[in-house]
């Protein structure tokens, strides 16, 4: 809209919900005239500012979709449940041109049972009837779509030693946990997909704030052939900083580097170990206990 008076371009803002239902009907490129931001759901920050109360089980179940905590009295599940009718399983799968919608639903819960851990197109594959490559296809059309994320494994030269695969992530904790089964808060609270929920947490905590502030980072994960892991190497430009996500207070402490990681990455790269709860502070000489709901402050 121009201004009265001024002679300033005018400025468009286009929103959208489906990236593959923009990508088709959006023919322009508009290099050069459009910058491009990526909108996700509330942050830890922004949740605990609209409800300062709330649990972490609770934020675990609802996920962070705004709705939820605008109308607080809306059942989570039910509300989740018809987005993924109405969202992912109407403008995702049929906006791409998924006609296999059933095995489309059994990849989606089974990717969301595989949050946190690293993807087998194959095995997914097999046990939802569809070969490996529709699956790769099916899951790039989500992560296009910000359902998920598949994050690499940081390689380099000095080591060869790192395995190829690429983990899997969804953004929102609370899709997952609906597409699990889940029905309240303290089921989840109590089960042993605890864990894989939170590191899952602390995934989308990493790329709002990359998103949100427009930093350069690069988020990538580590494992050696030897199962040695780091959670997250998060990378800006030369700098590093290695982040591993544990759920429990008492289990916040300095983490060594393994034989390959010390191949790769100084003895000073920052180390950081996201908690659920408790306040910033310093476990070692290169590592920090941080909160989750810091990490985006």
């Amino acid at each position: 809209r121009r201004r009265e008076g001024h002679r300033d371009p005018p400025r468009y803002y286009l929103t959208g919900s489906s990236r593959s239902d923009l990508d088709q009907r959006v023919k322009e490129s508009l290099a050069g005239r459009a910058h491009l931001f990526t909108l996700h759901g509330l942050s830890m920050a922004e949740i605990r500012r609209a409800d300062p109360k709330i649990k972490l089980p609770a934020i675990l179940f609802r996920g962070a979709l705004p709705q939820l905590y605008a109308q607080p009295e809306l059942s989570p599940r039910r509300y989740l449940s018809d987005y993924l009718l109405s969202f992912v399983e109407k403008d995702v799968a049929r906006g791409s041109g998924i006609e296999k919608i059933p095995e489309f639903q059994t990849v989606l819960r089974l990717s969301a049972a595989h949050t946190a851990q690293f993807l087998n197109f194959a095995d997914i594959g097999a046990q939802s009837g569809v070969d490996q490559k529709t699956v790769a296809h099916w899951v790039e059309i989500l992560s296009r779509n910000l359902i998920l994320e598949t994050v690499p494994v940081f390689a380099t030269n000095l080591s060869k030693r790192v395995v190829k695969m690429k983990k899997l992530y969804f953004h929102d904790t609370g899709l997952s946990a609906c597409l699990m089964g889940f029905q309240d808060p303290i089921s989840l609270w109590n089960a042993p997909q605890l864990g894989a929920l939170f590191e899952s947490l602390v995934f989308s905590e990493l790329s709002k704030t990359k998103d949100n502030f427009l930093l350069n980072w690069e988020i990538f994960t580590w494992r050696t052939k030897d199962q040695a892991e780091i959670d997250f190497v998060l990378r800006s430009g030369q700098r590093f900083a290695l982040i591993e996500a544990k759920l429990a207070i008492h289990g916040a402490k300095p983490f060594e580097l393994d034989r390959e990681a010390k191949k790769v990455f100084s003895s000073s790269t920052l180390r950081v170990v996201v908690t659920a709860q408790g306040d910033t502070y310093r476990l070692g000489s290169e590592t920090w206990s941080v909160p989750v709901d810091r990490l985006g402050t």
